[in-house]
């Protein structure tokens, strides 16, 4: 049996046997990952591939030579420049006698419990080790003694990528390193890193920018390839992964297996899905243990799916169906997968089972990472899933439960607000108070300030009162054109037309305004507010001519029926509110305009049967509806010569 190894700066400690080589990564630091242009993201996440091959056996002996000339990984302190009771440790230290300098840092302390050169030397014999958790804690008590220690921030950055429940300290270490430090790249490395792991792609990818900007490393592009693909930003991953692929001077094949999922997903959604399925399958082995397997047979699955076979896709994911059991990580492959199968075979079912697997996987976990509760937030938004109240009071929990790992998530606590008042826990005023306050004031990350204009969506058309917010929004640059469309919205509740038209303007401007209809909506109406009627009626005319949803239809209807009634064309209005009617006849607003245009026409009785059925659909009493339908009796009544015993008094 051979022997259980790990890692660690200029040379290999050898452990209980128990780990077979090729589970060596799963405790490779990070930083050593990056020396061989391996993607750390890869390295931290590996698969356990069985007996070791010559390729494992050459990859350690490579990785052993290039580990005894590299300074970085742990730090190394010339006992010379510290304080003579902590220098017999440092000299140990020096030597690679771990076991001893740790004796001998532990003596130190003890006689000196103040000395930070003695604490920080244990640390890095801990770390030296392999006792992470140990080095750990002293780097912490390091940090309490001197906040600014770079040494300490550096191995709480690198050490963060270790364990989930390390990466939050680890972010904010390299983030005040980074201010001591605006040039350390491989500090802003080693943040993006942690942030994709966390699953906060904008954050990650905005470290990675001036790195990549600067003749960045193969593992830098490898990493940021990646981190790309999950993104959605497809064009930029493959560029980056074939930049990779150049700078290093290999091929496809000689991609290490942890990427190749993201790249295939990748080269799938810009069109190039038959690369993807051929890289894919060419990977795929039948082992049904191997974590990375389980992510290249889902990418294939949903590959198939896209290329128009799901029988294939289904088929892939039988090995996956057949040992998820209470396994959370192979559920969480196939989860994933038929989420994306699901949707892009309009199996609504599928997409439902997607769902199920993710609760399963967030029930089974002790400690869920932040990135799986992320991406569980992710799946309970779409579209397949969205119309479900049961669904959506999980979303809300999972909002909870994100905010309860990282408060710092402002575009979570938006979401979570605007859900709550859906479903009932508040209303729009006190939405609207509550927005304010979160968002007063804004976050100065420019990502996290798209994140939250884009979860403010939902509200449409927004609140007056936050027009400060979208108009700071809209002076950030984000590149979200429908922001100008939701101040258009807001000048035109305050009545500000000439504002309004300004804003819907600079929409139109833009690709994405000058291919929407929402624009010739809003200007209609801004038409019907000016006295423009003739224009407002040209602009609903033609949107009736064009192709619409139901939804568009209905509404075009109604702004062009609301244009009748104000002219008193009551026959035209009464015409059009009736096919508003026939195509949601639960639309109580057209049922209530209905009933008054049969009032202006003199047709009461009509207009009586209209509001009993309005009546007969409310979920609760509406005195003024019964008040209403009272006078239109009694006006009945003194038609045919009755007066009604109570208008006696």
């Amino acid at each position: 049996m051979h022997q259980q190894v790990r890692i660690t700066h200029n040379r290999i400690i050898k452990h209980q046997p128990s780990m077979r080589v090729g589970q060596l990564l799963l405790t490779l630091p990070i930083a050593c990952a990056g020396l061989l242009g391996i993607s750390p993201i890869a390295a931290s996440h590996p698969a356990d591939s069985g007996i070791p091959g010559q390729v494992e056996i050459e990859f350690l002996k490579d990785l052993q030579k290039r580990l005894q000339s590299d300074s970085t990984v742990i730090a190394q302190i010339d006992p010379q420049a510290v304080s003579a009771v902590a220098r017999e440790g440092y000299v140990l230290l020096q030597k690679g006698w771990v076991n001893d300098a740790i004796v001998a840092f532990q003596k130190a302390i003890q006689r000196s419990p103040e000395n930070v050169d003695a604490r920080l030397g244990l640390a890095i014999a801990y770390q030296r080790a392999g006792q992470d958790s140990k080095a750990w804690d002293v780097y912490q008590q390091v940090m309490g003694q001197d906040r600014r220690n770079v040494t300490a921030l550096s191995a709480i950055g690198t050490l963060g990528g270790y364990r989930p429940e390390w990466q939050a300290q680890g972010i904010a270490a390299l983030t005040t390193l980074l201010q001591l430090q605006p040039n350390n790249s491989a500090a802003l490395a080693q943040r993006a890193l942690l942030y994709g792991y966390q699953g906060k792609h904008d954050l990650a990818l905005a470290d990675y920018a001036p790195l990549l900007a600067n003749s960045p490393t193969p593992a830098v592009m490898l990493n940021a390839a990646e981190i790309y693909s999950y993104h959605r930003d497809y064009a930029k991953s493959v560029t980056w992964f074939e930049r990779y692929l150049t700078a290093t001077s290999s091929t496809v094949q000689k991609l290490p297996d942890q990427v190749i999922a993201p790249y295939g997903n990748a080269l799938r959604n810009v069109g190039r899905n038959q690369e993807a399925i051929a890289l894919l399958r060419s990977r795929l082995n039948g082992n049904s243990n191997d974590r990375t397997q389980w992510n290249i047979r889902s990418t294939l699955a949903v590959a198939y799916a896209a290329n128009q076979q799901p029988d294939l896709a289904l088929e892939t994911l039988q090995p996956l169906k057949a040992r998820s059991g209470n396994q959370p990580d192979s559920q969480l492959a196939l989860a994933r997968a038929l989420r994306d199968v699901g949707r892009l075979s309009q199996n609504s079912s599928l997409s439902a089972e997607a769902v199920n697997l993710y609760r399963e996987v967030v029930g089974q976990s002790p400690t869920v990472s932040l990135s799986l509760l992320l991406e569980l937030a992710e799946v309970l938004e779409s579209e397949e899933v969205v119309t479900v109240p049961a669904l959506q009071r999980q979303r809300l929990q999972v909002y909870g439960q994100i905010l309860d790992r990282d408060a710092t998530l402002t575009s979570i606590r938006v979401k979570q607000l605007i859900l709550a008042q859906q479903l009932g826990s508040s209303t729009p005023a006190q939405l609207t108070q509550q927005l304010q306050q979160a968002l007063t004031p804004l976050p100065r990350d420019a990502t996290e300030k798209r994140s939250i204009a884009l979860a403010l969506i939902p509200l449409d058309p927004p609140d007056p009162a936050l027009q400060p917010i979208y108009e700071q929004l809209v002076q950030s640059e984000l590149d979200l054109p429908f922001l100008e469309f939701r101040l258009a919205q807001i000048n035109l509740q305050r009545n500000q037309l000439p504002a309004a038209k300004t804003a819907l303007d600079r929409y139109r401007t833009t690709a994405q305004g000058s291919e929407t209809i929402a624009a010739e909506f809003l200007l209609a109406e801004i038409d019907r507010r000016d006295g423009n009627w003739a224009a407002a009626v040209q602009r609903y005319e033609g949107l009736l001519k064009r192709e619409l949803s139901d939804r568009q239809r209905t509404d075009a209807l109604k702004g062009l029926a609301g244009i009748r009634t104000q002219q008193q064309r009551y026959a035209e209005a009464l015409q059009l509110y009736s096919q508003v009617r026939d195509r949601s006849p639960n639309d109580i607003d057209a049922q209530r305009i209905f009933a008054d245009l049969n009032l202006a026409q003199d047709r009461p009785t009509a207009a009586l049967q209209q509001l009993q059925q309005i009546q007969q659909q409310q979920p609760s009493p509406d005195p003024q509806l019964e008040r209403r339908i009272q006078k239109v009796k009694a006006d009945i009544l003194q038609r045919r010569g009755f007066q009604p015993s109570w208008e006696r008094y």
